[in-house]
């Protein structure tokens, strides 16, 4: 493991600055920034395991609160041991405290001190534990995968070296965190920047974790096996995911709906389509039907003006025949009356020999 890339990792990113202080600043919001802050370290983890040179994930508050809750919640289940031996304690103090014998008092001071030392090995322990759960929450996103204590247990004493060196650096970055209690703002940049460098520990831890004994898949990732052979989404990864799967489920069901209504509307359509064709076919039937029988009433009207026409031609020819034979008698009449006239005003002119 290299242990110095830890420290110096966060800087290669470009966007370093803005991105811890976004993180640091949410940190401030009291409990929740505290939670959000241990889903993005989990998913420096994941990106350190990948083998990735941006391990800085931008800011996806839900999803990393929602991390967080596990970790927080697996932690909290992994620290009963210690909560039984704080109660433990407080029992012995208070016999301290009321003890009137001198051996009584030396007695329960004793078993203080063990009491103390115990709390100490066993809070190292107990973090060695939470650095196993968060590898756990990481590769599976899971509470459950957390808790199978003897895979758990198996893990830390198959790789206690390495465990420990970590488990130790962790307490140098706790220092670095709380060095930034000095400066009032300077807590936004050691706070996110010491998690940071945990987070980038426990890849590397994992990176270099041996076999999960009692488990049949559980050869996790050496040193020389590629490192981007996990592939890490970006954030926010699974959950985002998911929902993509569930939107792109429901957009199949919705398109299939949709085409299945479509097909229904378009059969609907036809079928009007085709009584309106019907319908349209039997009145333009009925009008040929219409306009036959007006064009045979028209024939009809038209033979019967025809006859009629050709009567009354005949009547007029037949009138103007007579009105012309009466008006050439006439004229017949009137040419002999002239003539008659003639001559005898011609008598009359002539002289008499007599």
């Amino acid at each position: 493991m290299n242990y110095s890339r830890a420290f110096t990792a966060v800087f290669d990113d470009k966007n370093w600055i803005s991105k811890i202080l976004i993180a640091g600043l949410i940190a401030l919001i009291p409990v929740i920034g505290q939670i959000y802050l241990l889903g993005w370290m989990v998913e420096i983890v994941r990106r350190v395991k990948a083998g990735r040179e941006d391990i800085l994930p931008a800011t996806h508050f839900s999803y990393f609160l929602t991390l967080g809750l596990k970790v927080v919640v697996v932690g909290l289940i992994y620290s009963i041991p210690v909560l039984i031996l704080s109660g433990i304690m407080q029992l012995i103090t208070a016999g301290a405290n009321n003890a009137d014998a001198d051996f009584f008092t030396v007695f329960f001071a004793g078993m203080g001190c063990v009491g103390g030392i115990l709390g100490v090995v066993l809070n190292f322990a107990i973090g060695m534990l939470g650095t196993y759960g968060i590898i756990r929450i990481a590769e599976t996103d899971q509470i459950k995968a957390c808790l199978d204590f003897s895979d758990a247990f198996n893990c830390i004493k198959n790789n206690l070296s390495v465990f420990v060196i970590v488990e130790l650096l962790s307490i140098v970055t706790g220092l670095i965190q709380s060095a930034g209690l000095i400066i009032c703002i300077g807590i936004i940049f050691t706070v996110p920047y010491g998690m940071a460098v945990d987070a980038h520990l426990i890849g590397q831890l994992w990176n270099n974790l041996r076999s999960y004994p009692g488990k049949k898949d559980s050869v996790r990732g050496s040193v020389n096996e590629p490192k981007a052979d996990d592939v890490v989404e970006e954030a926010p990864f699974r959950m985002v995911q998911d929902i993509e799967n569930d939107v792109r489920e429901t957009a199949a069901e919705t398109a299939a709906s949709a085409e299945e209504a479509a097909a229904d509307v378009i059969d609907d359509v036809k079928d009007d389509l085709a009584e309106a064709a019907e319908t349209v076919q039997e009145k333009a039937e009925d009008t040929v039907e219409a306009a036959a029988d007006v064009v045979e009433d028209a024939k009809e009207d038209l033979a019967e003006a025809a006859e009629t026409v050709q009567e009354k031609a005949e009547d007029a020819a037949e009138t103007v025949t007579e009105t012309s034979e009466q008006v050439q008698e006439n004229i017949t009449d009137i040419l002999d009356g002239e003539a008659k006239s003639d001559t005898d005003n011609n008598d009359k002119d002539l002289p008499s020999f007599e």
